[in-house]
């Protein structure tokens, strides 16, 4: 029993010791800012940014490589336009939401690029075409290709629908408000009528009641 009571002692000396040590780490990461009023999580000091220029500088130098073109096969290319409705317009903000019109986009600046690449690749007397009796696999069969553009095809349809059906939503919703106003406009114009002749008939009366 009493080794027990002993051991029970010493358990809480060590917690209240700890106590003390953990009171004190936080009054100091309080006093060096570390700490705010508020937080019992110290926070700890964001990383600074470094743009050491003349370091990076020196390192490009270090790892560029001057290769002619032909090595490299690198195009830059806006996306072909093939007419005015090819122009950016404001609802090409909300691209990113527009699968159909983003894949045209890609296959626009890829017709571009093809369109730049293979002169400068004939002039270098280089051959952009297979021979009769080369086979390769596709990255993507043929058969794929045609799923997704099925897809992309199906995709938009359903947004035309949707779009389609929205609309007639809201001309719906529109037609009701005109024939509520409509009706509520009759119904004025009949209580007005009524309280006219109600006038003219009062006005009446008291004419041949004088007479």
């Amino acid at each position: 029993m009493a080794s027990d009571s002993d051991n029970e002692m010493e358990n809480s000396m060590e917690e209240d010791i700890d106590s003390d040590l953990d009171d004190v780490e936080l009054q100091k990461a309080f006093k060096e800012g570390r700490l705010k009023p508020g937080l019992n999580i110290e926070q700890k000091s964001k990383r600074p940014l470094i743009n050491n220029k003349e370091a990076l500088t020196a390192k490009y130098a270090e790892i560029y490589l001057d290769l002619p073109w032909v090595e490299r096969l690198d195009c830059t290319n806006t996306p072909l336009l093939v007419n005015e409705a090819d122009l950016p317009t404001k609802d090409d903000e909300t691209l990113a939401d527009n699968d159909f019109k983003r894949e045209m986009l890609f296959y626009r600046q890829a017709q571009a690029t093809v369109l730049e690449a293979i002169p400068r690749l004939k002039a270098e007397n280089l051959a952009t075409k297979r021979p009769d009796d080369y086979y390769a696999q596709m990255a993507k069969s043929d058969e794929h290709m045609k799923r997704i553009r099925e897809y992309l095809v199906n995709r938009k349809s359903d947004i035309e629908k949707r779009e389609k059906l929205r609309k007639l939503r809201e001309q719906r919703l529109y037609g009701k408000k005109v024939q509520q106003e409509v009706l509520l406009k009759r119904q004025e114009d009949k209580t007005k009528l009524l309280k006219t002749m109600k006038k003219v008939r009062k006005g009446k009366i008291q004419s041949t009641k004088k007479k």
